[in-house]
């Protein structure tokens, strides 16, 4: 196996090209290699995943071996896969006998029926550890917390042990099923207390991959539960893996700045990011995304701007649509609506393409640049933008869409007569609406309240 893994990747460099099928194939070759020559399980496919969540995951360098990105145009339906816990194959917990149940639960459209047919195959004694991970995988990947808990508590009435692989997947659930649902104060310390339950309950893996997989979901809970306990225990599960016998993967250094970020961190943020330059973890592009996303979360566009300047600049981390999206989000957020469309303009000019996120939030820029002051200038860009959109918003979620045609009908309206619409009626984003903006006086248009530097 080792002999013909290594002609295959001679061939496949051989007839690759950047950024060619072949070079893909190579790549993952490679992985495969690290990996144990193929003897490893991965968890979920790209089809089955929240489309934000495969996007963000698919920009994870393969170098960074617990959740390497692959592009799923290479590949069939069937080898369309994103590594979330690449795990030993037929490891604890898992039968082929439960393959056709783990099926059924990833494939339930409806809470009920995802209940329903984990109770039925409870009652007949059809169930193993990794049924009820596949089971907590799927609440994690809806967004359904009471059906999480449901999970949970039937897993311990039959008497069912988890296994590291199954914990580690009950943790991003819970992280990924709160999040959904809104995280208040009561949900945090329901979620950190289920967490700090089963991390008790069965312990750390002494396997690398697992044990920095489930040390990652753990940390990704306490940045959902922002606050003392969160980062508390954040702290306490780091300074365990310090001292550990398992050395610290970088997404791991990423997912921990991350927590500290979310509770307004920044010199201890800074002070990993000097252990990136002396050569100690590398950041990626998905880990520059989360502390712009954090910054822009607490409205705080200087910190955006110094972590860009921090990664980009000097760590050499190469942005992608996503990390320019959060940037412009975040000075959005700020009411920097110049600042927000300009990200975009230039990550056009980069030669990245437009995604319906980025599209509604330049509109929605433009729209008040030119309400705030109307000129050929600022119409021409705010024309362009309406064109490049309205065919890319045909494959947006439902949400842009929605944004996207209350865009599109504000615009005919600022075409007919700037002077019947009102700043407020022009907050059409989420992130317009919750932001600075939605603070503001409710201007009229030509009243230059938008003051540019």
């Amino acid at each position: 196996l080792r002999a013909f893994d290594a002609a295959m990747l001679v061939r496949l460099k051989g007839a690759a090209r950047p950024g060619s099928a072949a070079a893909t194939l190579a790549a993952r070759w490679r992985w495969r290699g690290r990996c144990g020559g193929g003897s490893r399980c991965i968890h979920a496919r790209a089809e089955q995943l929240p489309k934000a969540e495969r996007e963000r995951k698919q920009q994870r360098p393969l170098a960074v071996f617990n959740s390497p990105g692959l592009a799923d145009q290479a590949f069939s339906r069937s080898d369309s896969r994103v590594v979330l816990s690449p795990t030993p194959a037929h490891s604890q917990g898992w039968s082929s006998d439960t393959a056709a149940l783990r099926r059924s639960c990833q494939l339930a459209s409806t809470p009920q029926e995802l209940l329903s047919r984990l109770r039925a195959a409870a009652l007949s004694g059809g169930v193993d550890a990794s049924t009820f991970g596949a089971a907590m995988q799927k609440c994690g990947q809806r967004g359904w917390w009471e059906t999480l808990l449901e999970v949970r508590r039937l897993q311990r009435s039959t008497g069912t042990a988890l296994f590291p692989i199954q914990r580690n997947i009950f943790l991003s659930a819970l992280a990924k099923a709160a999040r959904g649902q809104g995280v208040d104060n009561d949900r945090q310390a329901q979620m950190l207390t289920l967490a700090k339950e089963v991390w008790v309950e069965i312990g750390p893996s002494d396997e690398a991959m697992t044990f920095n997989s489930g040390l990652g979901a753990a940390l990704t809970v306490c940045a959902v539960a922002v606050g003392e306990e969160g980062l508390a225990w954040a702290e306490e599960l780091w300074g365990s893996a310090e001292d550990g016998p398992i050395q610290v993967d970088s997404v791991l250094y990423e997912t921990y700045a991350r927590v500290l970020a979310v509770n307004r961190l920044p010199d201890k943020v800074d002070a990993l990011l000097d252990f990136a330059a002396q050569g100690v973890w590398t950041p990626t592009c998905v880990g520059l995304g989360a502390l712009v996303d954090a910054a822009g979360g607490q409205h705080d566009w200087e910190r955006a701007d110094d972590v860009w300047v921090k990664l980009v600049g000097s760590l050499g981390v190469e942005p992608g649509l996503l990390q320019y999206a959060a940037l412009a989000k975040a000075h959005l957020l700020c009411g920097r609506v110049w600042a927000a469309a300009e990200i975009i303009e230039g990550m056009l000019e980069e030669g990245f393409d437009l995604h319906p996120q980025t599209s509604v939030m330049l509109a929605q820029s433009l729209l008040v640049l030119y309400h705030s002051a109307p000129s050929n200038r600022s119409f021409e860009r705010l024309f362009e933008g309406i064109r490049q959109g309205d065919a890319l918003l045909e494959d947006g979620s439902g949400q842009h869409r929605r944004e996207w045609a209350e865009t599109v009908r504000m615009w005919k309206q600022l075409c007919r007569d700037p002077r019947e619409v009102r700043l407020q009626q022009l907050l059409i984003c989420w992130h317009a609406q919750r932001g600075e903006l939605g603070r503001w006086p409710s201007y009229s248009a030509g009243s230059g309240y938008v003051s540019q530097p």
